[in-house]
Parts: structure tokens; sequence; C-alpha cells
């Protein structure tokens, strides 16, 4: 299999606390896996014959994958909201990110840029494939 890219999915309960203007902390209260699945690649036909789907604990996803400057969605009831990843890290055994929506160019009235602070149980995060940023790509070795 040659190389692949991968969207990322997860959902928890998050605390959300605004550092600065554009400069939030979300630290995932209680998360679960963090499922990978291989987006469409138009360049290399012979990468989307097998399409993988992968599930991996929060410690081993920001171990595999940069997590920096990666544009997410996050979605809590009927909102959506855009950020990008700036810092991604495990503290004790909670997962935080360091986020900014200074990057964000929105032009959608439906999608918001100012994070909704406090605590919220099962939101969900739609993280941006992996390696888009610079059209790098990383490889995940699946034991047999």
């Amino acid at each position: 299999m040659g190389d692949a890219r991968f969207d990322s999915v997860l959902s928890g309960n998050v605390k959300i606390t605004k550092v600065s203007k554009c400069n939030y902390n979300i630290k995932f209260l209680q998360s679960g896996d963090i499922t990978l699945y291989q987006v469409w690649n138009e360049n290399d036909p012979n990468v989307n014959s097998e399409r993988l789907i992968l599930t991996l604990r929060p410690a081993n996803w920001l171990d595999a994958v940069d997590v920096n400057e990666k544009t997410t969605l996050m979605e809590n009831g009927n909102c959506k909201y855009a950020f990008v990843i700036k810092k991604g890290e495990i503290k004790g055994r909670e997962m935080v990110w360091e986020v900014s929506t200074r990057e964000i160019d929105n032009r959608s009235k439906n999608v918001k840029t100012e994070l909704p602070l406090g605590i919220f149980n099962a939101v969900r995060f739609d993280v941006d494939a992996v390696g888009s940023q610079l059209g790098q790509t990383f490889r995940i070795s699946i034991p047999t």
C-alpha cells in the first residue's frame, strides 16, 4: 500500500477555557478512542483500493500524527465552531489542545469562531487530514 492521508474523528466531554482573544485550551475530561479514516487520494488510485479505518487511544494518536496547525470543526449540539490546533499533549490522563481561531477566515454564518466557555458533554471533533497542510503523509504499522 502507498502513502495515505487520514481524517480524524473523536468525541468526548471537554472543558474549554479562554487564554487570550483568539486562543483557547480544550481539555478532554473524558474521551474515547479516536477514529482515523483514509481520505480519497486523487493522485494515487492504488492507495484507494483498500481504504483503512483505524482507532487509536488519544496518547497513541498524538504520537502517531502531527496535530499542529490542523483545521478542526467542533460540533456541540446544533452549533459548529472552527479553529486550528496549535499543540496537543497528554497532561496526566487528559488530552489537552491549545487552539486558535485567529487563522480561520470565516465566511459561513453557520460556523462560529468564538468558542463557548465551560464544560460540555458529547462534543464531536473532525480534525483535518493528517499531512494535508504540506502534502506530507505518515505511515502506520499495523501488527499482523
